[in-house]
This record gives C-alpha cells, structure tokens and sequence, in this order.
C-alpha cells in the first residue's frame, strides 16, 4: 500500500505541473515566418536529352591593365636593365606602354615563361584594337 500512495502523489505532483510546449524554431534567415518550409520531393527520372545543349558562347577574355599587369610583369623579368636606373632604360624605358608596344617582338621573344608571353599577348591584341 506504501507503493500506492507515492505513485499517487507522483502522479498528482506531475499533473498539476504546468509544461509550456517549447517555443516554435526560428525561420531560416532570409525566409519569412509565414512561408511554408518545403518538403523534398522524390526525384523523378529524367529523359536522357537526344542532342547536346547549344553552345554557349565563350566568355570574352579580361582586359588588361599595363599599369597592374604588364607593368610589374615587365619590371619582374626585364630587371635591371629597363627599368628606372638600368643602363638601357634611357633607350627603351619598359615603364612605357608606347615603348613596350614598338618592341613588342623583340620583348616576346625574351619571355620565357608560357604565362607572362600569354598574358603580354592579350595586352598587346586590346592595345592594338
């Protein structure tokens, strides 16, 4: 009978506690509170597509800037001698895009690297146009 009489008050002090549901979660940032959340779907099979998607066309190429590019390219491979101070920058000053241009076979062809020749190519086709 002892057994009772605590189930008893165990069970009374546990229904007249009062438990508050738990607070509902936060919306998802950027989502209104409103808007339903959605539900995942089963994927469903696709056909296989008969032709390939039309070509998009190729980004055009970034322009660029002697000043931030060709520049520093230049000082970085043609040092000492072109630039400010070199014993040639009096003749052909490398600072200079119009020199730089009137040259630009000779400069190509003493860049070794694949992506400063590259990058002095791109230059030199938007200087040109």
């Amino acid at each position: 009978m002892r057994y009772s009489y605590a189930a008893f008050a165990l069970l009374t002090v546990a229904a007249c506690r009062t438990v508050e549901p738990p607070p509902p979660p936060a919306p998802p940032i950027g989502r209104s509170p409103a808007a339903p959340t959605p539900v995942a779907a089963t994927p469903t099979p696709t056909a296989a597509p008969s032709a390939s998607p039309p070509a998009s066309p190729s980004p055009a190429p970034e322009a660029v800037n002697f000043e931030a590019s060709v520049k520093p390219l230049l000082a970085r491979t043609c040092t000492p001698c072109h630039v400010p101070g070199g014993r040639m920058y009096e003749r052909m000053p490398f600072d200079r895009p119009e020199v730089v241009f009137a040259h630009k076979d000779g400069v190509l062809r003493r860049l070794k690297n694949p992506d400063d020749r590259q990058l002095l190519e791109r230059w030199l086709a938007q200087a040109k146009s």
